[in-house]
């Protein structure tokens, strides 16, 4: 009995370190395991790092060719910029100076002047040669012709030599109305003005020297009627020679008196008057 004990332990014994081997077998393969899979896992984290920078570096890359693609651009358009400039310095440049030459009033003068300048110059030089003495007294006088030659010029084409302000009368020609009158530019508003029987409405203003294009436009409204105006076209009125710039209203239109006739001219037309509103390049405002 006691032998049967003793074998049944000892055989307990060697299970239980078979067991315990078996177990540490096992423990040691789990371990193995994870150790592999730990592994296995920094190696992927080193692959997806590895990625990461390739495509860090394929941006940078890709960046640099921007910038330098950039770079070349600006420089083409600085070059562009450049043969530009050129181009309105020595084309558009001279084209426009010459516009603005032909776009001057003065430019009536520049020959008149021009001449009598050269003849002076061509006197002095015959003084000269022949009397050096009396160069004074032939200075004074060219000059004295050409201030009053200038003078007289102007005069006879109605613009004086001088800027000066042009006055604009209109008088009610009406019989028994009364006429309401609003006149205006591109900048200024007359207001509206209640004229009587003969009564005379005037203002005065600069017209442009160097660019004639000032242009003031009435609207005359009465019982009847209901009319636009241009009552002064720079192109067409210039300084307003005489009593060019007095308009006598009646029913068919504004009439003044040039040369001693009377000029009469009829309303803007309707297609003018409903483009008022929308057209401000003429230098008029819708009333």
């Amino acid at each position: 009995m006691i032998n049967n004990n003793k074998i049944n332990i000892n055989n307990n014994i060697v299970n239980n370190n078979r067991t315990n081997i078996n177990n540490s077998k096992n423990m040691i393969i789990l371990i193995y395991t994870n150790i592999i899979i730990i592994i296995n896992f920094i190696k992927i984290k080193i692959n997806i790092i590895n990625n990461i920078i390739s495509i860090i570096n394929i941006i940078i890359n890709l960046i640099n060719n921007l910038i330098i693609l950039l770079l070349y651009l600006l420089l083409l358009l600085m070059l562009l910029l450049i043969l530009i400039l050129l181009l309105i310095l020595l084309i558009l440049l001279p084209l426009l100076m010459l516009l603005i030459l032909l776009k001057l009033s003065l430019l009536k003068y520049v020959g008149s002047i021009y001449r009598c300048v050269c003849m002076m110059f061509y006197r002095f030089n015959q003084i000269t040669i022949m009397m050096i003495g009396k160069f004074k007294i032939t200075l004074t006088f060219c000059l004295l012709t050409i201030f009053f030659g200038s003078q007289l010029k102007c005069v006879k084409a109605g613009i004086p030599f001088f800027p000066s302000n042009v006055t604009i009368r209109i008088t009610n020609r009406f019989d028994m109305r009364y006429l309401a009158v609003q006149c205006k530019d591109k900048h200024n508003d007359l207001g509206v003005q209640q004229l009587n029987v003969g009564q005379t409405f005037s203002f005065s203003f600069l017209p442009d020297i160097f660019f004639p294009q000032t242009l003031y436009f009435c609207h005359f409204v009465w019982l009847e009627g209901d009319h636009y105006f241009d009552i002064y076209v720079e192109k067409r009125d210039t300084y307003c020679k005489g009593d060019s710039c007095s308009w006598d209203i009646f029913a068919n239109g504004p009439c003044r008196m040039i040369s001693g006739h009377r000029q009469c001219f009829g309303w803007n037309p309707p297609a003018v008057e409903e483009r008022l509103p929308l057209q401000e390049s003429n230098n008029t405002l819708y009333v």
